[in-house]
């Protein structure tokens, strides 16, 4: 699933983002290791567009809860 930004806001992207990958790694990591047993992903890339993935075991309402402190930092970080 792809999204595609409505606001213009458009900053140079075409690097690599340390702090991502970083993220990113550690994530992994806990997954390997069985601390992390489920997933739901949302990104943004280079070009703008955003596109999101959930696996693993998700049915759980704290997910939703930890869904919607992301979107609420998200928001802090827009109207900044």
């Amino acid at each position: 699933m792809s999204v595609v930004s409505i606001n213009g806001d458009h900053k140079d992207m075409s690097q690599p983002n340390s702090k991502a990958i970083g993220l990113l790694e550690d994530m992994l990591e806990r997954a390997k290791s069985g601390e992390i047993v489920g997933v739901g992903i949302t990104v943004l890339h280079y070009d703008h567009s955003s596109s999101w993935w959930v696996a693993g075991n998700v049915g759980t309402y704290g997910m939703l809860g930890a869904l919607d402190m992301v979107k609420n930092e998200l928001l802090g970080v827009l109207t900044e």
